[in-house]
């Protein structure tokens, strides 16, 4: 038998239900990571208790009740959630992402069935063991993603599914089985029925993969249908890049004649917030800036913080393929250097009282900002009123 560690909160759950003659089992992805050598995030547990009965069981602890027309109770033991998932069968999905109505069953198989890789599939407990009746450690330890029976049937039930089969295949680089993947390609135009914010949400977590490049590439096709304006995107050397999500959605336009437009209109299109596009442009915007020297850097730092900086550098070495420079080593002691703005000899009303109005006064403090930063002017008061009554003259 395949054992499992499970955490302790975890078994006193399941070892509860089962006392009270009905079965119980850790399901799911839980299952998986276990097996694959990982430490699971959270458990789902699976049971053949109604919710009703579930909620009688654990009635000493707080319950949420927020699934349970859908079978599922929410238990808090020891500040942590657990799911408790009455054993169900799903009829039609007439809108291609939710079942029109669940019915409980009575059987752990009746529940597996309906999961979505064989992977997926598996439900244990210390007492009977591993429950595989579709052979996801077979394929856990093959490297394959498989849809649990028919391929299509299973994209048609959930279209989000075709995007979490491309997620779980770029984070664990398993081969996808030839009919899911030929599945793949023949419902991609139901990711249509998929929010765009989930969309993005499963890009997310496939663009920062360590096999970004490999799965983006094969499957443009599909990644298309759900995200338009990802057609002229360009994946290479994507998985040389650090893994943050800034850096990698600007990459796939950074090559681009057009790609500020065209990396606009994606990250809008998916509801990314302010923050991520406003970066993804600076990004794009300053792609052609020399930072080659010390002075460079500093004069880029007036601008920008030292993420964009890092980010910039990133994406030049790994997607323009400029060379790396002994300076960018240097570049969080160069910031940490630099005086800030509020840190000059003269105000404002220094420049005033020598002649100078309005705008040209802000024009004339940052100026005189980056010669200092850059070393072609001291920060000394009168060294600088002098140069700015020159400057005048």
């Amino acid at each position: 038998m395949k054992k499992i560690e499970l955490p302790e909160d975890v078994r006193f759950i399941i070892d509860r239900i089962c006392k009270s003659q009905h079965e119980a089992f850790a399901v799911g992805g839980c299952v998986r990571d276990a097996l694959f050598g990982l430490k699971p995030h959270d458990y789902d547990i699976t049971t053949d208790c109604s919710p009703q009965e579930t909620e009688a069981l654990f009635s000493e602890f707080k319950i949420i009740e927020t699934g349970i027309r859908h079978g599922t109770v929410t238990v808090m033991i020891n500040h942590q959630p657990y799911e408790i998932t009455t054993y169900r069968k799903e009829t039609s999905y007439s809108d291609h992402r939710h079942p029109d109505n669940v019915s409980f069953t009575g059987n752990i198989e009746d529940d597996l069935s309906r999961r979505d890789f064989t992977i997926n599939a598996m439900a244990y407990n210390d007492s009977v063991g591993l429950v595989d009746p579709f052979n996801g450690l077979e394929d856990l330890n093959k490297g394959i993603i498989r849809c649990v029976g028919i391929a299509e049937r299973r994209f048609e039930e959930d279209a989000l599914r075709i995007l979490r089969c491309l997620r779980f295949s770029s984070r664990f680089n398993f081969r996808i089985e030839e009919a899911t993947s030929k599945a793949l390609f023949e419902k991609k135009e139901l990711l249509k029925f998929v929010s765009v914010e989930r969309i993005a949400v499963e890009l997310n977590q496939i663009i920062c993969s360590d096999n970004a490049e490999k799965y983006l590439t094969e499957y443009k096709d599909v990644f298309v249908s759900a995200i338009p304006q990802i057609i002229n995107a360009d994946f290479t050397d994507l998985d040389d890049l650090n893994k943050d999500l800034k850096t990698r959605l600007t990459a796939l336009f950074f090559k681009n004649e057009n790609g500020l437009s065209e990396c606009e209109s994606m990250l809008r299109y998916l509801h990314y917030s302010n923050e991520v596009i406003n970066e993804a442009l600076s990004l794009l915007r300053h792609k052609n800036d020399s930072l080659n020297t010390v002075n460079e850097i500093k004069l880029f730092l007036t601008d920008e913080d030292i993420s964009t900086l890092k980010r910039l550098i990133d994406l030049n070495v790994n997607i323009l393929k400029e060379p790396y420079l002994s300076v960018y080593d240097d570049i969080d002691m160069i910031s940490d250097k630099l005086i800030a703005r509020s840190e000059l000899e003269v105000t404002g009303d220094d420049l005033k009282q020598i002649g100078l109005t309005g705008k040209d006064i802000g024009i004339a403090l940052e100026n005189v900002y980056k010669l200092v930063i850059t070393g072609k002017l001291a920060n000394d008061k009168k060294t600088i009123i002098e140069y700015v009554k020159r400057e005048m003259n």
